[in-house]
């Protein structure tokens, strides 16, 4: 996946909620349509009748807010380079996802990660960088397992479901559709042969169509002179893009695209608990269910060990930053959300970004 692609493993988990969904509702659509003339053939053919008594609807039916880990392999499929929880909240009706800096320092000395390793004497670290202690366990299950207790930690959240992606269909995805129209902001050009895969971007500014390999090099682009702050603003305004492109698709396009997109995940959860949650979700307003504003990172500062960058954390104010998120907000602020002033958390997040900036702009260097 190399060290620029972190964020495509965000954009599939995104495209894979996204396809599910516009599938199911295609597919009702399309029901609801056949009906309507069959029940109009009905009608003309047949006398009228009295009006038949309307059933009682049926009482909806909710399912349990579950939360769920993912994890996003780099290409050598040992390096944990992208990891994320997400919160299917039935409640607010929201998904909210907050997202684990894989160069967050975990130090096995230091509790609660203490009391985790002397639980499990498979666990021989002492201390490594979030993302490698799969790999140092050995790149088994027992490594996933106590990487999925490590996040709970830092959260302080329990994980019900835990699914591991492969991101090299992202490219495929987006030429199914036959591409996005979109906005480039600014000149993007960068070339790096040495990178797994190896590194493209050569993009001008304007509106224009982007295939996949184009769309690949825009969300993979870090030259920003603001940093992550701007190119994050411009990666989600091009999964909206994605997404008004999928849910215009035809029902033969999405049938290809729900095929190459499943072959990304594998999960300890099945189809049945999918349709369950999409079911529910269906006629929900998607602005609201799935929004930016629902998603944080969260906060770290750089520091090096034995010249490797690294992130120190304050595990209790991850901890506040997880509540926060996951607290119901006042109806009013969700009306007025873009002339409202910034909240704590977006300040914080913001200048965390800031921090990662320099950071990523490190890791092009060497």
């Amino acid at each position: 996946m190399g060290k620029q692609s972190k964020i495509l493993a965000i954009l599939c988990c995104m495209i894979v909620i996204l396809l599910a969904g516009s599938y199911v509702v295609i597919q009702m659509t399309e029901k609801a349509k056949t009906e309507k003339t069959e029940n109009n053939k009905t009608e003309q053919e047949q006398p009228e009748k009295e009006p038949e008594k309307v059933p009682e609807p049926e009482k909806e039916i909710v399912p349990e807010s579950k939360t769920g880990l993912m994890v996003g392999f780099d290409q050598s499929n040992k390096l944990t380079d992208v990891l994320m929880v997400g919160r299917v909240d039935t409640e607010q009706n929201k998904i909210k996802v907050i997202s684990v800096p894989r160069d967050f320092y975990i130090d096995f000395s230091q509790e609660p990660f203490k009391s985790i390793k002397k639980a499990n004497p498979d666990i021989k670290i002492a201390h490594c960088r979030i993302n490698e202690i799969y790999i140092n366990m050995g790149a088994k299950e027992e490594g996933l397992q106590t990487l999925k207790q490590v996040i709970e930690a830092l959260t302080g959240l329990t994980i019900d479901y835990m699914a591991t992606i492969n991101v090299s269909g992202f490219k495929e995805v987006v030429d199914i559709v036959g591409g996005v129209e979109f906005d480039v902001p600014e000149r993007m050009y960068k070339m790096d042969p040495y990178q797994n895969p190896p590194l493209r971007i050569d993009l001008k500014p304007g509106l224009q169509l982007l295939d996949g390999e184009k769309a690949q090099g825009l969300v993979r682009f870090r030259g920003y002179k603001m940093g992550d702050f701007q190119r994050i603003k411009v990666q989600q305004s091009f999964i909206t893009a994605l997404f008004h492109k999928i849910t215009a698709s035809s029902t033969e396009q999405m049938t290809s695209l729900i095929r190459q997109v499943f072959k990304m995940f594998k999960a300890d959860f099945g189809i049945v608990v999918i349709m369950d949650y999409l079911n529910y979700f269906l006629d929900k307003d998607i602005a609201h269910v799935m929004s930016t504003d629902n998603m944080i990172t969260l906060e770290g500062y750089a520091d090096s060990v034995n010249g490797a960058s690294i992130l120190r954390f304050d595990i209790e104010k991850n901890h506040e930053q997880v509540q926060e998120l996951l607290a119901e907000k006042p109806a009013e602020t969700e009306n007025n959300s873009e002339q409202a002033a910034p909240k704590s958390g977006e300040q914080i997040k913001t200048d965390g970004q800031k921090d990662t900036a320099g950071q990523d702009q490190a890791e092009e260097k060497q």
